[in-house]
């Protein structure tokens, strides 16, 4: 594929804060309002559908987030971390990488329709489940977003997401008030959601034509998935360990029970893609500063997860507190039915902790090189979760499944930190992590206190306690942002 700079030049140096808060600000943006578009959609779900069928449309998201990630096979981070290491390669890279994709997105479609066959009851939900398999080009073609993410551009690539999320707002929208309950609203839902990753991949591609390197000859598909199979393994095992609760809870227990969780846990969307996003933005960073400068590397780990646990924790204390509050402030009469999802929101805020730390850790394993620990890590997770999940699904239901959810993070975060420190020698900073835990105890308090006002009012005075606590303690991540720590070298854009 031919490709020239599109009148951009090559960006001129960046500093590791800016490189950073530049690609997190615009996926961010992105992220935030793919978030509101889908909580919209949660809470018109809510009100409009019976909680089967909310269990019955979180499993088609899930299903397909799973195969997102098995088409994808780990191939994104490694090739953005083998781009970043080697840019006079990118064209080789680039072409193996799509290869090995083309062939796993074929994989995917055949493993969705067995699943489909296999799990879903009734034709015509059938049917608008095997309609979706529109979405497979989208996920092909939104691989190009490599090429912005190692240039640290990813502007254009947060605007096509931005697109696709819109369109996708709109079709459900139009769905749910404009058709009956039934297969046929149901199937408006489901084409709703694959148009909109469709149009997001598609735009990312038509982007990228206009800045990507002339595709060169490679080693082939083959040898890039030998690459980055561990990296797959490990990626496909964290996201089975994250969405096959919903698929155990259908089940084992129902749809309705999925729905419980779903309303709990969907509520958590904006923050989990936060901290993906922080992950893969540092990512190329991580694995340049690995070669050039150790102590950078150091700081910028340590500070990187001292910012997110910092948010994690604010969420966590605030939203816990609250949460019955939150609950019927969005779902008003419809908490009679979903107020019995009040503490598998709480255990899942709690889950949300270890798993901001988990991202950043587990995508530094990748970055340095050592994703076959990773590998480790996630498949351990995955047999303890899918172990908890048989026990305590049939047990206590949703709850039973925020639990295993709890454990497994816990478990996968301390591995992986553990790993991260004694293969490179980094670590968090403890001090700044025993503060924050301090402060987030002091702002659950505050919070509690805080009940009998409205939600909003109790929300936002609770922020501003922990807020400034972390400003009287130093918690704040003015270094990592704001200070310059050095110079990147970014791959030259070809024309």
């Amino acid at each position: 594929m031919e490709a020239t700079d599109g009148g951009g030049g090559r960006p001129g140096p960046a500093s590791v804060g800016g490189a950073v808060a530049r690609d997190v600000g615009a996926l961010f943006a992105a992220r935030a309002l793919g978030a509101g578009a889908n909580f919209a959609v949660l809470i018109l779900l809510v009100h409009r559908v019976p909680a089967a069928e909310v269990g019955l449309y979180y499993v088609l998201v899930n299903l397909w987030n799973i195969l997102n990630v098995l088409i994808d096979f780990g191939g994104d981070p490694i090739a953005t971390r083998e781009i970043a290491r080697d840019p006079a390669r990118e064209g080789a890279i680039l072409r193996d990488f799509l290869t090995a994709k083309a062939w796993l997105a074929a994989l995917g479609g055949v493993l969705f329709v067995a699943t489909v066959l296999w799990l879903v009851d009734g034709a015509a939900y059938r049917t608008s489940f095997l309609l979706t398999l529109v979405v497979l080009p989208g996920f092909y073609f939104g691989s190009f977003s490599v090429v912005f993410r190692v240039r640290h551009r990813m502007r254009r690539p947060a605007l096509a997401l931005g697109a696709g999320q819109l369109l996708f707002f709109a079709g459900s929208v139009a769905g749910l008030c404009l058709l009956e309950a039934g297969p046929g609203r149901f199937r408006a839902l489901a084409l709703a959601y694959a148009a909109g990753i469709l149009c997001g991949g598609l735009l990312i591609f038509r982007f990228a034509r206009r800045h990507a390197p002339r595709l060169a000859s490679g080693q082939g598909g083959a040898r890039f998935l030998g690459e980055c199979w561990p990296q797959g393994v490990a990626a496909l095992a964290g996201i089975l360990y994250f969405y096959l609760d919903t698929l155990m809870l259908k089940g084992l227990v129902g749809d309705a029970e999925a729905g419980y969780y779903n309303a709990a846990y969907r509520l958590l969307n904006f923050v989990i893609y936060l901290a993906g996003v922080v992950g893969i933005s540092v990512l190329p960073i991580l694995a340049r500063e690995r070669r050039q400068n150790r102590a950078r590397l150091k700081v910028i780990y340590r500070d990187t997860l001292t910012a997110l646990w910092g948010l994690a924790i604010w969420i966590a204390a605030v939203g816990g507190a609250l949460a019955p509050e939150l609950m019927r402030f969005l779902y008003r009469e419809r908490m009679a039915s979903y107020g019995v999802a009040v503490p598998t929101l709480q255990i899942l805020l709690a889950a949300s902790v270890f798993a901001f730390g988990g991202a950043l850790a587990s995508i530094s394993l990748v970055a340095l090189g050592r994703q076959r620990l990773w590998t480790l890590a996630a498949l351990g997770g995955l047999v303890v979760n899918v172990g908890l999940n048989l026990w305590l699904i049939p047990l206590r239901g949703h709850i039973g499944a925020a639990w295993a959810t709890l454990a497994t993070e816990g478990l996968v975060t301390a591995a992986c930190l553990v790993l991260v420190h004694r293969v490179e020698g980094l670590r968090p900073d403890g001090a700044a992590a025993a503060k924050l835990l301090l402060l987030g105890a002091a702002t659950f308090a505050a919070s509690a206190a805080l009940r009998t006002l409205p939600f909003p009012v109790a929300a936002a005075a609770s922020s501003a306690v922990f807020l400034g606590g972390a400003a009287l303690l130093g918690l704040l991540p003015r270094r990592l942002f704001r200070l310059s720590l050095g110079r990147l070298d970014e791959p030259p854009d070809r024309s």
